[in-house]
């Protein structure tokens, strides 16, 4: 369970690769909105969909610094991220000067950094949210592990959104870590709903850092863009490239949205990103009905497509071998 926060000032800090991070803080926000003052770090990509989910909420936005991760069409994410480790390791020292800037200027007493290892202070209660305190890499997983933990120690908690089985992430819960680890369950902008008797629409949904978000959107589009019942939520607010054919577009789905097509879905196709799958969990869909598409070279994303594959039914396909 999500712990109990009173009388604090806040500030929540999403990483910005994709929309899954930000996604999976909104129930957060809007919990700890209610008796806390709340700061939510955005970038340019967070900040129109958050904007989006909280419009009831009090709450004010703060900038912070974007990580402009790009994947390549060719490397695989975990050898790509490794190229670009200086860089990633530059926007975390810059996150991290910022932060003390901030709890300067709005007396913040309080972080909570989803995945952003430099939003944490010596001096004020820092908590991290991870479902990844082991890392999967087909080389140098001990090492990536070694350099991960060593971020993760900054924190004095570490949330994780799993449960104590690690059901939902698997190995990639486990942990010997000595910092304060509590398990706080699916986190969701989501509860579970009543799904249509006769559902007929397969739904498609997008997300992820470029290129490789748009090269399954093309791939998906001149598969499917003669069929009739097809809703694509593209997961960007950006003109498409590609003909759309007879499919329904939706560029940034709000919950109400997106829970309207779940409830009337047949057959969901999406990528198998742990925030997708805690959603999915949560609103209680068939998860038998769902096809997985994990990112090329991204190996967490491969190794839970192949564990809710065995845990829960889900289909699971590579992207290379969609027919179009």
């Amino acid at each position: 369970m999500v712990p109990e926060i009173n009388n604090k000032i806040i500030l929540i800090a999403p990483l910005d690769w994709g929309l899954g991070h930000a996604a999976r803080c909104i129930p957060l926000i809007k919990k700890y909105s209610i008796n806390n003052k709340v700061y939510v770090g955005t970038t340019s990509k967070t900040q129109y969909f958050l904007k989006l989910e909280l419009k009831n909420c009090d709450v004010t936005y703060i900038d912070i610094p974007s990580y402009e991760i790009k994947y390549s069409k060719f490397l695989p994410v975990w050898l790509k991220l490794l190229v670009d480790f200086k860089k990633i390791n530059n926007v975390i020292k810059k996150e991290n000067a910022l932060l003390n800037e901030l709890i300067k200027i709005y007396a913040i007493n309080l972080i909570i950094s989803d995945n952003r290892f430099g939003f944490y202070n010596k001096l004020v209660k820092s908590i991290i949210i991870t479902h990844q305190l082991n890392i999967k890499a087909p080389v140098l997983s001990k090492y990536a592990t070694h350099i991960n933990t060593r971020f993760l120690k900054n924190f004095n908690e570490i949330w994780v959104p799993d449960t104590n089985e690690n059901l939902l992430a698997g190995d990639l819960s486990k942990s010997t870590l000595s910092n304060d680890i509590k398990f706080i369950g699916a986190l969701s902008r989501f509860n579970k709903i009543e799904f249509e008797q006769n559902p007929q629409k397969t739904v498609i949904i997008l997300s992820g850092p470029e290129p490789q978000r748009t090269v399954l959107e093309k791939k998906i589009i001149l598969k499917y863009k003669n069929q009739t019942n097809v809703s694509l939520v593209r997961g960007i607010n950006e003109p498409m490239q590609i003909e759309a054919g007879l499919i329904e577009i939706i560029t940034i789905s709000n919950s109400n949205q997106l829970l309207t097509l779940l409830k009337n879905a047949k057959q969901l196709i999406c990528r198998s990103g742990y925030s997708t799958l805690m959603d999915l969990y949560v609103c209680g869909f068939n998860l038998t009905n769902v096809t997985l598409i994990p990112t090329p070279g991204q190996t967490e994303q491969e190794y839970l497509a192949k564990l809710w594959k065995e845990k829960f039914g889900c289909e699971t396909i590579k992207q290379e071998d969609i027919i179009e």
